[in-house]
């Protein structure tokens, strides 16, 4: 997660700057409605990809060997206290959202994004 950020904060000033001195006012649109559709349409494919790589549960990733995903396991257990998951009858999506605002790690990870999004790394004049 971290890694990606910084990624993300390396190549986005790159991105824009490039954006701002190649393709001002092509197609009549401004740099910074480019930059829109160029990092939105990054965002919208990597998501895309992200939906068929990322495992949804370790029990249900095909892809693990058996010692990895006990592993996996282990240490779910180790940190929530619990196996993450049994079935879809044991564990509703409130059941789930409750356990995402009841971890301390949840408001840490919110407090910290703000002082990023305010960054614009285009001058929009």
């Amino acid at each position: 997660m971290y890694s990606g950020a910084l990624i993300s904060g390396a190549f986005s000033g790159l991105i824009s700057a490039g954006v701002k001195y190649g393709m001002d006012g092509a197609r009549g649109y401004s740099a910074w409605q480019w930059l829109f559709i160029i990092e939105g349409a990054a965002t919208i494919a990597i998501a895309f990809a992200c939906y068929w790589i990322l495992p949804n549960f370790p029990r249900t990733t095909s892809w693990l060997t058996d010692e990895e995903r006990e592993l996996a396991i282990w240490r779910l257990e180790e940190d929530i206290g619990e196996d993450d998951w049994t079935t879809s009858a044991d564990q509703t999506f409130w059941q789930g959202a409750k356990l995402a605002f009841t971890d301390g790690k949840t408001y840490v990870l919110v407090s910290s994004s703000p002082s990023r999004s305010f960054a614009c790394p285009v001058d929009l004049t």
